[in-house]
């Protein structure tokens, strides 16, 4: 009886696991049912694809390349700010040098010239405004005695003796500059020449040969001798001349032609 009984039971036990087997294997199966329909074929498609280590080399690559390529483009950048500074140096250093070459030939040429003589070569073009002769010469810095206004002072021009009413001609070529009537001075002409030199004639007659502006060449008459300079009312007749070099007064022998001899009577 025993022996039944354990058979009895030995049929149910295996019958028990052969219904939980099965149910497993439904389940299992129904898990993998629904796995592969709702799973995406990319993934399922992926997992059954090998592991690809060159797209992965290939990304890496085509990473760097794209860095490279943005680093060389802010490195031309660079680059050519670093050239346009070089160059901009170079040119300044090349412009500098050449300046001072230039000097340097400058300042040998002029050492290699003689020393221009200007009061020569202006002699050389100027003539007397008259033919009469020294009355008062020029004095520089020298006082001599005014007849006139009973003093010492300095005589800034020649007073060349002429008779009233002789014709006083321009020195050399110029343009009429001014016409002034000064007390001191009475009737004046000026007339500019090249340089800076200018030519000046006073004690002029009322009344002149020429405009402010004319064009006037060497020995063309400007005026006649008059008596109208006051400061020198006392004095013989004669034309008040000077010359003065860049608005200085300077020696009117320096320019005319020759010395003039002074006149005693």
């Amino acid at each position: 009886m025993n022996t039944k009984n354990n058979k009895k039971k030995g049929s149910l036990f295996d019958a028990k696991n052969l219904i939980v087997l099965g149910i497993s294997t439904a389940v299992i199966a129904l898990f993998a049912i629904i796995m592969t329909a709702f799973v995406p074929n990319d993934v399922a498609n992926d997992e059954d694809k090998p592991f690809d280590k060159s797209a992965i080399e290939s990304s890496a690559i085509e990473k760097d390349e794209k860095t490279s390529a943005a680093d060389s483009g802010l490195n031309a950048v660079y680059n050519e700010e670093a050239v346009t500074a070089a160059k901009q140096q170079e040119d300044s250093e090349i412009k500098s040098d050449t300046d001072n070459r230039e000097n340097v030939q400058s300042a040998e040429d002029n050492s290699d010239k003689p020393e221009q003589n200007t009061t020569q070569s202006s002699s050389d073009a100027f003539i007397f405004p008259v033919s009469g002769a020294v009355v008062k010469d020029y004095s520089g810095d020298n006082l001599v005695y005014s007849e006139t206004l009973k003093d010492w002072r300095t005589h800034n021009g020649i007073d060349f003796y002429a008779e009233e009413g002789t014709d006083v001609l321009a020195v050399a070529d110029g343009t009429v500059e001014a016409i002034t009537d000064n007390g001191m001075f009475g009737r004046t002409v000026i007339i500019l020449h090249n340089g800076g030199v200018r030519s000046i004639y006073s004690n002029l007659a009322e009344g002149t040969e020429v405009a402010i502006g004319d064009n006037v060449t060497k020995g063309t008459p400007i005026g006649r001798v008059g008596s109208t300079a006051t400061a020198e009312a006392l004095e013989k007749p004669h034309l008040h001349f000077e010359i003065s070099l860049n608005e200085e007064t300077a020696n009117p022998h320096n320019y005319l032609p020759q010395p003039a001899e002074n006149e005693n009577e």
